[in-house]
């Protein structure tokens, strides 16, 4: 496929507002991060006035991080950032050796409780290591070509596509293949790849000029996977049903394509301010960082750069650091 012209100053800005976006929304649900419980998160709404951005102290029931932090989805971001800026694309050996730096045995990810974990050993202090990278690390230290976890059907692919859409945005043979060669090194279940580039191509979309509701509509009716048509067709029906009830019907938990059909409800029902889209998104509680990774990408793209709350940005922990990442990511685009 021809590689699309548009431009350049306009995609520019937003192919760094998707990145930034990304990890900034990430950060600010984190303290909220997995919380299952309904009544438990309407008291968290409660007490903070339902402003639950950046938290100064974590409620998630499974670990605990300072606030401004980034979840093990945007961590996973992250990390590919920063392999994508330094080598101008992505380079899948790199990728995986910083993967394993950052998740692996000298990680703060490496939390040796002396034991199996428990319900007794939660919250974790510290950070937490998903499935799909525990199986990652083994396979990587036994030398195999083939390092992602066969079934895991978790959202981790989903919700890191914005540095590969912000660098490969316009060219979208080559973006889906880089998306898909990305997921794979985690992750080798079909149905995480093909959520991660339904998310990429309504990204891309957005990153091109497209406004949320026609780059889902032309996903929707572009696309050859049926499946990947039910799970769009189905955030478009219910688009009149409040976000929070959405996704508790869908179920909130991290697995796709539920997580990835909530992103896409909440999309549909953005009123295209970056806050108010993000924290959508996080109210209904769950997997709502991966959701988050998502959205804020797509909010970052549609408004650029300038659109990402600076407050928010500030927040999070390597703020400047993720700026200064994705502007460099970008000046490598041709």
């Amino acid at each position: 496929m021809k590689r699309i012209i548009v431009g350049m100053a306009d995609i520019t800005k937003r192919c760094v507002g998707a990145v930034v976006g990304s990890l900034v929304a990430d950060a600010s649900a984190m303290p909220v991060h997995w919380i299952y419980d309904g009544e438990k998160m309407k008291k968290v709404l409660e007490d903070c006035k339902q402003q639950p951005e950046f938290l100064p102290e974590s409620r998630c029931p499974f670990y605990r991080l300072p606030t401004g932090n980034n979840s093990s989805y945007g961590d996973q971001t992250f990390i590919l950032l920063k392999s994508m800026a330094e080598n101008k694309g992505l380079n899948t050996d790199h990728y995986k050796k910083a993967l394993y730096d950052g998740f692996g045995p000298k990680s703060p990810y490496e939390i040796d409780l002396g034991h199996p974990r428990t319900k007794e050993d939660l919250p974790l202090s510290g950070p937490w290591r998903p499935a799909s990278l525990t199986d990652f690390i083994k396979n990587y230290d036994q030398g195999l070509d083939k390092t992602g976890k066969d079934t895991d059907a978790q959202a981790d692919g989903f919700s890191k596509v914005a540095p590969l859409v912000a660098l490969y945005a316009g060219d979208t043979g080559k973006l889906l293949q880089e998306v898909e060669k990305a997921i794979r090194v985690t992750q080798e279940d079909s149905i995480a790849v093909d959520c991660g580039k339904a998310a990429a191509t309504i990204l891309e979309k957005c990153v091109l000029g497209k406004s949320i509701e026609v780059a889902v509509q032309e996903t929707l009716s572009e696309t050859s996977n049926g499946d990947i048509k039910d799970y769009i067709q189905k955030a478009i029906d219910g688009k009149a049903t409040p976000h929070t009830e959405f996704v508790h019907t869908v179920g909130s938990s991290c697995r796709v394509p539920g997580n990835f059909t909530n992103s896409v409800h909440c999309l549909l029902n953005s009123n295209g301010d970056f806050r108010d889209t993000v924290v959508m998104t996080t109210v209904p509680g769950g997997c709502n960082c991966s959701r988050c990774g998502f959205v804020g990408a797509t909010l970052g793209a549609v408004n650029g750069l300038e659109g990402v709350p600076k407050e928010w940005i500030s927040k999070t922990a390597r703020g400047d650091n993720l700026v200064d990442l994705a502007n460099q990511l970008v000046s490598s685009r041709q």
